[in-house]
């Protein structure tokens, strides 16, 4: 009887096993080779995600960073309660039935790095869609330029057919001709693109430039510094990880650009010289200097 017991409890454990190696907001599997990440499932009892998902470009884990490149097989399967989704540009690989299942999720925005959606392995006896059985699905916002390969089940049991695909202005008439594409009940074109803005750190400002005339930037700024503390000491990391953003009205905003500004105090180390305000010493009053010029989260580009 106790050989009983035990057996049955390590089938359980052996079932819901953890299917992660880090959890950071979502949870991932880390490639250690080429610092990439890919989105996953908790445990095998999957429905891990619910609500709005906003998939990074990137994470760090243990003062590494990793890129996410690709969203695993049965990422979000079965997650009821999930509503939306954005994939970012820089994912390029969306895996079999990352989706599958997600029977709330009405909105998906699929950035433009997207080149594949795999949907080939089998479920008992049948295909298995990457977006399959999403029966609420209205909405796909298509970013890619050049469509991306996938298989003919990717959306099957969601209805598309009563859908709305939204996708480039400039390759409507190539998702109108390519199936499973060409089954949704609107192909909408979007307007043109904003490009993708640059970040450089000049005279102690950051600067942002865009391809686009007359965008609008929105900018974030965070910093490993900005926690609760208890120590009668505090060291200042003085890195700042800046994100942002072009958007202008009758376009769609531009990817995402990020970048890491480090105000150094070691001769050598990687990043940027913290002397900002050009007093001859690295010290608080240069992160000030950085907060200050960082304040505000929308510029007008001239």
């Amino acid at each position: 009887m106790i050989k009983k017991y035990l057996l049955i409890i390590s089938v359980f454990a052996t079932t819901v096993a953890s299917a992660y190696d880090v959890k950071v907001d979502l949870y991932y599997n880390l490639n250690k080779e080429d610092y990439t990440a890919e989105v996953t499932y908790k445990d095998e009892r999957y429905n891990s995600y619910g609500g709005a998902i906003v998939i990074p470009s990137w994470i760090e884990y243990q003062g590494v960073t990793y890129s996410v490149t690709s969203i695993g097989t049965f990422a979000f399967r079965d997650c009821a309660s999930l509503e939306s989704v954005v994939i970012p540009g820089g994912l390029n690989k969306l895996g079999i039935g990352a989706f599958y299942g997600c029977s709330s999720l009405a909105t998906v925005r699929i950035g433009s790095g997207v080149k594949t959606i795999h949907s080939k392995m089998s479920l008992g006896g049948d295909s298995i869609g990457t977006f399959a059985n999403c029966p609420e699905l209205k909405d796909v916002y298509c970013y890619a330029e050049e469509v991306p390969k996938t298989g003919l089940n990717t959306f099957d049991g969601s209805y598309i057919g009563y859908a709305t695909l939204h996708v480039p202005y400039s390759v409507v008439d190539e998702y109108k001709s390519k199936a499973p594409w060409s089954s949704f009940k609107t192909v909408d074109a979007m307007g043109p693109k904003c490009a993708k803005p640059t970040i450089s750190f000049q005279n102690g400002q950051v600067i942002f430039a865009c391809a686009t005339p007359g965008v609008q930037f929105v900018s974030e700024v965070t910093t490993t510094d900005t926690q609760q503390n208890y120590s009668s000491r505090l060291v200042l990391s003085g890195v700042y990880r800046v994100s942002v953003y072009a958007t202008r009205t009758g376009y769609e905003n531009s990817d995402v650009t990020t970048t890491e500004i480090r105000l150094s105090v070691k001769p050598g180390e990687a990043g940027l010289v913290g002397d900002v305000n050009k007093d001859g010493t690295v010290d608080v009053a240069d992160i000030s200097k950085v907060l200050e010029v960082m304040a505000s989260n929308a510029v007008t580009a001239e």
